[in-house]
């Protein structure tokens, strides 16, 4: 014998408790998005460009007549650096006060001066610090030119 079903459509305002009950507990949100964030991010930089900079990506000194040396970042999670450091084998070892802007992925680093008076001129390996004062090494670098 067979059975025929017929699903009856009912407009939801004319749900019968039982019905609205079996929804409420047969319904799921997924909630995504870039709200979400891992517990323990590590930031991560991409790129690299100074003021001063020229056509090779080399940072003409010079051309800053005594200014600071300003960088802006692209990366991910740059909020938790609060420091970027230079450095270079045989040279001293530089830093940068790191700044954003509330979005994440783009920061501002800020060479002071009287350090921008020490660059030698050489490529320098750079370093993310966060708050905890973690070191994290990157890959883009700076390249110091006459």
């Amino acid at each position: 014998m067979a059975h025929s079903w017929q699903i009856e459509q009912v407009d939801y305002k004319k749900w019968k408790p039982a019905q609205i009950s079996a929804l409420e507990k047969h319904t799921y949100a997924v909630v995504a998005g870039t709200h979400i964030k891992p517990l323990n991010p590590s930031p991560a930089l991409r790129s690299i460009h100074c003021l001063g900079e020229d056509n090779a990506g080399k940072i003409k000194v010079a051309s800053l007549n005594g200014q600071d040396l300003v960088c802006m970042l692209t990366g991910a999670d740059l909020s938790s650096v609060k420091e970027l450091k230079a450095s270079t084998a045989g040279g001293p070892s530089l830093s940068a006060k790191v700044t954003t802007n509330g979005d994440v992925t783009f920061a501002t680093a800020t060479f002071s001066a009287a350090d921008v008076s020490k660059f030698l001129l050489a490529t320098y390996q750079l370093h993310l610090v966060d708050s905890s004062g973690s070191e994290t090494d990157v890959k883009p670098s700076l390249t110091i030119a006459p």
